[in-house]
C-alpha cells in the first residue's frame, strides 16, 4: 500500500478523534481546551493531512475542480473548517457551538464517504464517476494500482505524410 495514503488515513483518524475530543471539552467547559498543545496539534496534523492529500491527488492524476468527487471533497473540507471554527472558537452561544460541532461531524462523515466511494453523491443512485465505477468492477484493486498515462505520439513517432493529406490520428499508448 502507498505510504502517503497511510499517512493521509492516519491523519484523518487523528483529526476526527481530536475534533470529537475538543468538542466534548467545549461542551463540558473543560480547561483542557485552552491548553497550548491542544491549540497547536490540530494545525500540525491538518497540515500533514492536506499535504498528503495533495500528493495523492497528484499521484492519481485527479484534481479539485476537474474531477467531481475531489471538488465535492475540497468544498466539504472548506465547510468543515468553517463549522469547526464556529464550534470551537467563534460561536456566540453554547447552543450555536454545539449545532456547528454536530454539523462539522456530519460534513466529516460526508468527506469520508466521498473519499471511499470517489462519488460526490455517495448515498445516491450508483456511481457518478468513472473511478468509482472502475472500483465497483474490480473491488479488490487499489485506486493507485492503475498508473497508466496516456501519451500522444510525439513527432518522431509520426509517419511522414504527403502535403495536403489529412493529419494522422494521435496514437494513445498506455
Amino acid at each position: 500500500m502507498n505510504w502517503i495514503l497511510l499517512v493521509h488515513v492516519f491523519c484523518v483518524i487523528l483529526t476526527i478523534t481530536g475534533f470529537v475530543l475538543r468538542g466534548i471539552w467545549m461542551m463540558t467547559g473543560s480547561p483542557l481546551l485552552k491548553a497550548r498543545w491542544v491549540r497547536i496539534a490540530p494545525h500540525v496534523v491538518d497540515t500533514l493531512l492536506l499535504a498528503a492529500g495533495a500528493d495523492l491527488a497528484l499521484q492519481i492524476h485527479q484534481y479539485p475542480f476537474v474531477n467531481g468527487w475531489l471538488t465535492a471533497k475540497t468544498l466539504a473540507v472548506v465547510a468543515y473548517i468553517g463549522l469547526g471554527t464556529v464550534a470551537l472558537k467563534r460561536g456566540r452561544t453554547w447552543r450555536i457551538r454545539v449545532a456547528a460541532w454536530v454539523g462539522a461531524l456530519l460534513v466529516l462523515g460526508y468527506i469520508v464517504a466521498v473519499a471511499v466511494t470517489r462519488d460526490p453523491l455517495p448515498l445516491g443512485q450508483g456511481s457518478v464517476t468513472p473511478a468509482a465505477h472502475a472500483q465497483e468492477q474490480n473491488p479488490g484493486t487499489s485506486p493507485f494500482a492503475d498508473r497508466k498515462r496516456f501519451r500522444p505520439a510525439g513527432p518522431s513517432a509520426r509517419p511522414s505524410q504527403a502535403p495536403g493529406s489529412p493529419a494522422p490520428v494521435a496514437d494513445v499508448t498506455p
